[in-house]
């Protein structure tokens, strides 16, 4: 079995493949992510994508935005390789890493600090889309769901954590 590539080695060539899938030039990629605020020259983009040139995290960003491509599609090879080089001494299955990168992973993978935020806002998302559905199927479970997610919020700000904006339509709820 190859070894499996690292994250930078992936980036390389899908940086790559990202552009030419959206027909653009690596001089149109540049500009885009001009047009966008960032700074980004084809040359450096012909240089990240020859593996000459190492990547900001700033500068991943905007080079996702300009592709429409989550940045972590970038360097991660979901659905081209069974696996990626996750440390220099690990290689994951590429599935397993997207989900430790996306906080998705099992709860040992992470510190308990860790794992605890990104459950405030994996029970935040949920009963968002939970209170939006009640109110709109009218089951008479709104103000039983309303009142979970107005304690959530509570609990996460005297953890030290910034809830998300709510939806326009639940605004009422952040009291």
């Amino acid at each position: 079995m190859a070894q499996a590539l690292s994250p930078e080695q992936v980036l390389t060539r899908e940086l790559r493949t990202w552009r030419e899938r959206r027909e653009l030039t690596a001089q149109q990629l540049a500009d885009r992510i001009a047009d966008s605020g960032g700074r980004l020259s084809r040359q450096a983009i012909s240089k990240i994508e020859n593996g000459d040139r190492k990547v900001t995290l700033d500068e991943l960003t905007a080079i996702g935005q300009a592709l429409g491509v989550p940045p972590l599609l970038l360097f991660l090879p979901l659905g081209k390789e069974a696996e990626v080089q996750f440390a220099p001494s690990q290689a994951l299955p590429t599935w397993d890493a997207v989900k430790w990168w996306m906080g998705a992973a099992a709860e040992a993978d992470y510190a308990p600090d860790a794992s605890a935020l990104f459950g405030f806002f994996r029970d935040h998302d949920e009963l968002v889309r939970t209170v939006e559905y009640n109110r709109d199927a009218t089951t008479g479970l709104a103000d039983t769901w309303a009142e979970r997610l107005r304690d959530l919020r509570k609990n996460m700000r005297r953890a030290g954590v910034l809830p998300p904006v709510l939806p326009a339509s639940l605004s009422d709820l952040d009291t």
